[in-house]
């Protein structure tokens, strides 16, 4: 019983630290709590209605995303998977309590040992399997996907049609001047007729660790291994 008071009393303290983090990310809502997000109860419909903005723009997030009732299978299957591996992991740790060393030098050199192979292997995972994501400094211009993000300047592929659009660096774009000032624009035909003009927006803070990756990327693996964990979690 003092062990399950225990686990209870870290799991309360985590949990609301965690929320406490997260809602400086989403305008003080401390109800966002945990690692994982899979969704709320609301209808489709009531999600849509959601993710439009007022001007028009859509917002993406996981957490507005409508839970289905067959999708609980898939949830009581990661519960299943999760007490397998926790016994594995339990069984595993009393099997090699009884090899760890008992005196003090061996003891150290376990230590110097797994704090060697986790070095290792940290940067090999993050090395050898690169996961560039662009962080949203740049976008395209002049495209048929216009707004869209895309990898820097060097990105030639995801800006259409090929040879005629280009990868700016800009967070977003803002209709300047005319009835549609202020309001986010998707290329010039959105402020235009109405005055306007289609500017971009940059936002120097950029997020992640970009490693290997091009110019207006981060690495995934990287963001979360050496970056700043407060940013991970958020």
């Amino acid at each position: 019983p003092q062990l399950m008071w225990r686990v209870f009393t870290s799991a309360l303290m985590a949990t609301f630290t965690l929320a406490l983090i997260k809602s400086g990310y989403h305008s003080g809502d401390v109800s966002l709590a945990g690692l994982l997000s899979f969704g709320n109860s609301q209808s489709l419909g009531d999600a849509q209605m959601r993710l439009v903005n007022p001007d028009g723009t859509v917002t993406q997030s996981a957490l507005d995303a409508p839970i289905y009732y067959w999708e609980i299978i898939y949830f009581l299957f990661l519960g299943a998977v999760g007490g397998v591996l926790g016994g594995l992991f339990n069984f595993m740790y009393s099997v090699l309590y009884t090899m760890r060393p008992t005196r003090g030098f061996f003891k150290m050199l376990e230590v110097l040992g797994v704090s060697l192979i986790t070095s290792y292997v940290v940067f090999y995972l993050t090395f050898a399997f690169p996961s560039c994501r662009s962080h949203g400094s740049w976008t395209c211009m002049g495209a048929d996907n216009w707004g869209d993000w895309c990898g820097g300047a060097t990105d030639n592929s995801t800006c259409l049609p090929v040879g005629r659009a280009t990868c700016v660096e800009a967070s977003g774009w803002v209709c300047v001047g005319g009835e549609n000032n202020g309001l986010a624009c998707r290329g010039k035909g959105d402020c235009e007729w109405r005055g306007g003009k289609c500017e971009p927006l940059a936002f120097h803070e950029q997020f992640g660790v970009r490693l290997r990756c091009g110019a207006g990327e981060y690495d995934e693996l990287g963001t979360l291994l050496f970056g700043a964990k407060e940013g991970s979690i958020a």
